[in-house]
């Protein structure tokens, strides 16, 4: 897994967050505590299975696959890049009321899975936010 806080140089958005292998561990976008969620950027081109990027935005805490609850979804089949646009934004601090994000991928839609991509078959994510 690599992470990485692009500034953004458009008047829309402030960063992206890049993670060009994510997996089942719990990523923490640092910078993300206030603001509006953009765009989601799922490429799982590489992957031969459909993959779930799970996001949370808990009251306190880190969150634990297999027992936390997904605030928000975002599906892509095998061999398939998705881009969700949220045009208006969601802001961070609606959700939860903590506003930090965290970001988890499983292959399964059920909460208690924690199935990870096949190795060399992680996608993509890119998430873009305003400051």
């Amino acid at each position: 897994m690599a992470t990485s806080k692009i500034t953004a140089l458009t008047p829309l958005a402030s960063f992206m967050w890049k993670d060009t292998a994510a997996t089942t561990t719990v990523v923490t976008v640092t910078g993300a505590t206030s603001g509006s969620l953009l765009q989601v950027d799922l490429d799982n081109q590489v992957g031969s299975a459909a993959v779930f990027l799970k996001m949370t935005f808990p009251s306190s805490g880190t969150p634990d696959i297999g027992t936390t609850a997904a605030d928000m979804k975002f599906y892509a089949p095998a061999g398939k890049r998705i881009i969700y646009t949220i045009p208006q934004g969601i802001p961070l601090a609606w959700i939860n009321g903590s506003g930090q994000l965290y970001y988890w991928l499983s292959t399964s839609n059920t909460e208690s899975s924690s199935a990870a991509p096949a190795s060399g078959e992680e996608p993509t994510v890119r998430i873009t936010l305003t400051a």
